[in-house]
């Protein structure tokens, strides 16, 4: 597995109004590297280009320009809502996102019940309708998904705010051990406390540019960006 981003610049343009030929570059000539293993935090401030990384790290989004080489199978945890159908239970989901994400059915029927145990939720709550739930109940659907199929790349993106403390330090072993089990696992958060502690590299960005690259302390130290 391996993710390289090469001088990858990524634009929006608004589809309406007087300003829909615009152009607003969301990535600016980034380079990054991400090896198998490896735990990867971004930071800078609400616009800096977090979100749009880490789905063109995923293959979400495309550069506009230069390249993004991607190889095994990426996935990301970057928005609760996306994708929830809200009639159905937590169980159903599950089958759902596991037949999107590439999963068999034989498969999903022989891993049903540890997905389901990794959950952390009941038997009772995971009959529910997902519209009863909460975000952090939808994370650990997601977790849990992600956790047993072990993608070479998972990208999480501030959603483990969402998570009560007990569940979110289990969260936090639970990729670790992702990671040393060899997925590249790459988080984004305004939580500096939560990058420090459960990274080898943080990334800056600023202005959809890459600010710094180095140890966790190193860049801390320069955020926010001058």
């Amino acid at each position: 597995m391996s993710v390289r981003l090469e001088d990858v610049w990524v634009d929006y343009r608004p589809r309406r109004g007087r300003h829909r030929d615009a152009r607003r570059w969301a990535l600016r000539g980034v380079n990054l590297a991400l090896s198998p293993g490896c735990r990867v935090g971004v930071i800078g401030g609400n616009g800096a280009g977090k979100t749009t990384l880490l789905r063109t790290v995923t293959g979400v989004y495309r550069p506009t320009r230069g390249v993004a080489r991607i190889s095994g199978r990426a996935a990301g945890i970057c928005d609760l809502g996306l994708g929830v159908q809200r009639d159905l239970s937590g169980l159903e989901c599950l089958a759902v996102w596991a037949a999107v994400d590439g999963m068999s059915a034989a498969r999903w029927r022989r891993q049903r019940a540890e997905i389901v145990d990794a959950t952390c939720l009941t038997t009772d709550v995971l009959e529910q309708s997902v519209y009863t739930y909460s975000l952090g109940m939808t994370l650990r659907l997601q977790l849990a998904l992600a956790l047993v199929n072990r993608p070479a790349v998972l990208a999480v993106d501030e959603v483990l705010s969402a998570a009560d403390a007990g569940y979110r330090d289990q969260a936090l072993d639970q990729l670790t051990a992702l990671a040393v089990e060899g997925t590249a696992v790459v988080f984004a958060s305004h939580d500096l406390g939560l990058i420090a502690a459960n990274t080898d590299e943080v990334t800056v960005l600023r202005d959809g540019a890459v600010d710094f690259v180095g140890p966790p302390g190193d860049a801390l130290a320069r955020y926010p960006p001058p």
